[in-house]
């Protein structure tokens, strides 16, 4: 056996809870604990030793939020309706996709119409957002 391994070995209890995947909140706020402190000491240091140990905690963070809070699934439409709600917006305030009939088709809850490419790009540009949260 190893020198590095026996070390591993010696100090394996208390480094698990920390390299492990949480189960429980408090696992996870100790996590997040770890990784602010770690953080502070890679700082900007790509090569810094202890940036491959940030990087499989920042995995277990995202792995454990992933299963915990899943992002919801929305479609095109229902993120349109959103921002036509937060804005006060009606069918017909919306030119960048065309008429009131058009708005009215892509909104259809039964079978709307694809919005098009140049539909995405001028939403995302109105509403300030990435043009990837009008792709579904």
């Amino acid at each position: 056996m190893t020198m590095a391994l026996q070390r591993v070995m010696d100090e394996w209890q208390d480094l698990a809870p920390v390299l492990s995947l949480p189960k429980t909140e408090t696992e996870y706020e100790q996590l997040l604990e770890a990784v602010d402190s770690l953080m502070q000491l890679v700082a900007d240091e790509p090569e810094h030793p202890l940036q491959s140990l940030l990087d499989v905690l920042v995995r277990n963070i995202e792995e454990y939020e992933e299963a915990r809070y899943p992002t919801p699934v929305v479609s095109p439409e229902e993120v349109l309706r959103f921002f036509m709600q937060q804005h006060n917006l009606k069918q017909s305030d919306l030119p960048e996709i065309g008429s009131q009939g058009v708005v009215s088709e892509i909104l259809n809850p039964e079978k709307p119409r694809k919005l098009t490419l140049g539909h995405i790009n001028e939403l995302s540009e109105r509403f300030g957002v990435s043009p990837a949260a009008f792709v579904s």
